[in-house]
């Protein structure tokens, strides 16, 4: 994201070049239909099961997927 934000723009395949503000726009709305949408309570659970790994994995309690 900082890469994104520094260079100002981000290439969309057949798209072309699209501006960062567009990128982040975009990304807000997507959250915003996961979080809010029919599939909010699914997306929380599998946020806290990756946070949850995420944290055993940096700890070294766990070991990262092949």
């Amino acid at each position: 994201m900082l890469e994104l934000i520094r260079e100002g723009w981000r290439d969309l395949g057949e798209y072309g070049p699209v501006y960062s503000f567009a990128v982040f726009e975009m990304l807000a709305q997507l959250l915003r239909l996961l979080a809010g949408g029919k599939h909010a309570h699914a997306l929380r659970l599998w946020l806290a099961e990756s946070a949850r790994f995420v944290l055993k994995v940096s700890l070294g309690l766990g070991m990262a997927p092949c």
